[in-house]
């Protein structure tokens, strides 16, 4: 609840804008599914944890 209508204008933000978007992560899923978003999200991770870490070492080269 602290944190809901910065969680909101970001998502939304992030679900307006024509670029490519990924989102993964409990909370964030979660974010999403309460904002009613998930359709304009280009891709949703349900990997969590295995996610995010993937996100954060993945080498594109």
């Amino acid at each position: 609840p602290n944190f809901r209508k910065g969680t909101e204008i970001v998502a939304n933000a992030i679900a307006d804008s024509e670029a490519f978007s990924i989102a993964g992560g409990g909370d964030t899923l979660a974010a999403i599914d309460l904002f009613g978003i998930a359709d304009k999200i280009s891709y949703i991770s349900t990997g969590g944890g295995a996610f995010l870490e993937f996100a954060l070492y993945c080498k594109t080269d």
